[in-house]
């Protein structure tokens, strides 16, 4: 017979007092993380969208950018719009492809006369230049073929800065006692090939894998973006992911199945490369130039974090 002392009011009321207490405990403890400085890395391969994921992050936490900081990038973009189009030619003379004009051939010459660390900004002249060789068919047809030239995603408007291999000696002495690690890989660069000859998303996950065994990392948290969704998303509808990775035994122009096979490249890597028990990664498909989709995923990153520390701290 169960004893009626059991369910009495009082043993009610001292269970009740003690969740109570115990959320109290939990919220205090939330509150008090959140208003910390944790310490957070953020890696990834050279063109993966680093740079573009932490001026979203500056965007949602500051607002936008004044006028004087902004113009502080224009050299850059100057530059990397100038370095693209010559690329672009380049490959044209590559392909052996004629341009449609006489006139559009000056004016690939005479961006090509042009010295890329010397400029600051763009006249008028040059821009028409630069827009009569990317109206070209022929260009089009060479720009088609971006994947095989080692052209930035951001090519046809602006593009971007980043770490490349050079770079990556002067991660080491930033990963002591973070609570967690960001990896950022570009999906879409699945089907592509760096400056060695390498597929880049394959090396991502190399890097990854090895970044694993830091002891630095041991006790971090481990966050992955899959960045660039969006190109992702339209490539994986002409380049079948099997051709580039052919234990991919997955539908064909399935971008689902797709993303769910390299996102389980990432997991099998943390399963392969931590030996304690916190072998889970926390993976997010990503689109950096997407600030209402970094602010989506910025915000469950922090509570993600949060929570880890907190279970760290046997406190949930």
């Amino acid at each position: 017979m169960e004893d009626p002392a059991c369910c009495s009011p009082l043993r009610i009321y001292l269970e009740r007092r003690e969740v109570e207490r115990m959320l109290e405990k939990s919220r205090r403890a939330y509150l008090r993380l959140k208003s910390q400085d944790v310490k957070t890395i953020l890696l990834g391969c050279g063109s993966s969208g680093k740079s573009t994921f932490m001026k979203q992050v500056r965007i949602i936490e500051e607002g936008a950018f004044q006028e004087a900081e902004r113009m502080t990038y224009k050299p850059i973009i100057c530059q990397n719009i100038i370095s693209e189009a010559q690329k672009l030619i380049m490959a044209m003379e590559l392909y052996g492809f004629p341009y449609e004009l006489e006139t559009t051939e000056e004016c690939a010459r005479r961006i090509m006369d042009i010295n890329v660390g010397n400029v600051s900004e763009m006249d008028d002249e040059l821009l028409a230049a630069i827009r009569e060789v990317w109206n070209d068919a022929n260009v089009q047809i060479c720009y088609d073929r971006r994947d095989e030239l080692y052209l930035l995603d951001s090519t046809k408007y602006i593009v971007d800065v980043g770490g490349q291999r050079t770079e990556r000696p002067k991660w080491l002495h930033c990963f002591e006692n973070c609570a967690a690690f960001i990896f950022i890989s570009a999906i879409s660069e699945y089907n592509q090939l760096d400056e060695r000859g390498q597929n880049r998303l394959s090396v991502s996950l190399a890097l990854f894998s090895v970044l694993l065994t830091c002891s630095a990392f041991r006790y971090a948290s481990v966050i992955v973006f899959l960045n660039k969704i969006d190109i992702f998303d339209e490539k994986i509808m002409k380049y079948d992911l099997c051709n580039y990775f052919p234990e991919f035994t997955g539908p064909k122009q399935d971008a689902e199945a797709a993303k769910n096979f390299i996102a389980d490249k990432f997991q099998e890597c943390c399963e392969r490369e931590r030996n304690d028990d916190n072998k889970g990664v926390y993976i997010r498909y990503t689109c950096a130039t997407d600030t209402k989709n970094i602010e989506a995923v910025f915000l469950t990153v922090v509570d993600f974090i949060i929570k880890k520390m907190l279970e760290a701290y046997h406190v949930c």
